[in-house]
């Protein structure tokens, strides 16, 4: 689970209190836990060294955070379509 100061949401509008019946209703705002890795860092399968590498991420890049381990020293993520984990120190949120 992630922190509520861990979202990065866009600011909403607040709803006049009558629209005309024409108007469309107003859409959510799309929220993801956004996140960036810090270092060259692996895409593990898993949260530990000892799962495969899916992927190698380098330093800058953009990743979405979906969840923490018990312990939240990792960080579940997707970069490029591909869930995977990585290690706290490596990612900035």
């Amino acid at each position: 689970f992630l922190a509520a100061s861990a979202l990065r949401c866009a600011p909403t509008t607040p709803r006049a209190a009558v629209q005309p019946a024409t108007a469309p209703a107003p859409q959510p705002t799309a929220c993801s836990p956004a996140g960036t890795i810090n270092d060259l860092a692996r895409l593990p399968s898993g949260p530990g060294t000892n799962f495969d590498a899916l992927a190698m991420m380098p330093a800058g890049t953009p990743v979405e955070v979906t969840a923490r381990n018990p312990d939240g020293d990792w960080y579940q993520i997707v970069f490029n379509g591909t869930p995977g984990w990585v290690f706290g120190s490596l990612i900035n949120t």
